[in-house]
């Protein structure tokens, strides 16, 4: 693709982190690399964890770490870090992507930008609206844009393209809208949607879908290209491990709580209240249509 998306080794969601851990029982070991710190986006994930998974005559264990800040996401993939990464989809816009395969989506959320309910009265009078964003990139800020003029063309007023100021303030985004941005883009209405509203936050959440934009917050699994049999089987089981995962979790919200209590710490009722938001995304069959993400793709990458 000849459009270059966000810069995986610069994105605030690759976090520094140690080497990659080894399953301390000494058994193969499926090494994920997560595209941001463990959230419940990841319940699925963290269910197989808790079992082997059979691929033919092999059993294996699955590891999940972040990428280090110096290999991420693609980079770790190449040098053999991890066996796996899961990414957002826009960084299927990379350069590096074409050297990869994309096995499937195996969660997907709605995403769109939370706005303060004042940020709504400065962009129906005309006055700068701050947007808070991970990383301001020239492709994904037009999308923003294009989002915001969106929701207001459809209530029958404009909104200029200089009055939305997108700025680089990191990934909290509800801890930006309190402290004084009136809006944050590239947000998980399962996440942060959830804590805004647990939070007591006046704000509304304004999504892609509802503008009738490509819905763009979801997780994909990606493999390379050179991948052995042996290694593919492994996928193929991974994948189907995942979907009975979701399947399960979805049939016992309580045990999915607890999963999360667990593996977090975190007993709040925010938590709980995301794991629920969570459960209806996680994919029971992993979606895999080659086309899933051509429509973002080609919005993304219009001049």
């Amino acid at each position: 693709m000849a459009a270059r998306g966000p810069d995986l080794n610069e994105c605030p969601r690759n976090i520094a982190s140690p080497a990659l851990p080894r399953d301390p029982r000494g058994d193969l070991a499926l090494r994920i690399g997560l595209e941001w710190v463990l959230n419940p986006d990841h319940l699925a994930l963290v269910d197989v964890c808790r079992a082997d998974i059979v691929a033919g005559k092999e059993r294996f264990r699955v590891v999940l770490a972040p990428p280090s800040r110096d290999s991420a996401g693609f980079v770790a993939l190449k040098q053999r870090l991890c066996d796996l990464i899961l990414i957002e989809p826009i960084h299927l816009l990379d350069p590096m992507a074409s050297e990869f395969t994309a096995l499937g989506c195996i969660f997907e959320t709605r995403g769109g930008v939370l706005v303060r309910e004042d940020g709504f009265d400065k962009l129906r009078s005309g006055a700068p609206l701050r947007v808070a964003t991970p990383a301001s990139h020239p492709m994904m800020d037009r999308f923003c844009r294009r989002l915001l003029q969106g929701w207001a063309g459809n209530r029958g007023f404009a909104v200029a393209e200089t009055q939305i100021l997108i700025e680089t303030a990191g990934f909290r985004h509800v801890d930006n809208l309190a402290a004084g941005f009136d809006a944050a883009w590239l947000a998980f209405e399962n996440i942060e949607g959830v804590e805004a509203i647990q939070r007591g936050l006046a704000v509304r959440f304004v999504t892609a879908e509802e503008v009738g934009l490509p819905g763009f917050s979801a997780l994909e699994l990606v493999a390379r290209k050179d991948r052995s049999p042996q290694e593919a089987a492994r996928h193929e089981a991974l994948i189907s491990a995942l979907e009975k995962a979701a399947g399960r979790l979805q049939a016992d919200p309580q045990a999915a709580i607890a999963l999360w209590q667990e593996t977090s710490s975190d007993g709040s009722p925010t938590a709980a209240a995301m794991v629920r938001a969570t459960l209806p995304c996680l994919k029971t069959r992993v979606d895999r249509r080659p086309s899933r993400w051509q429509a973002v793709q080609d919005l993304l990458q219009e001049a």
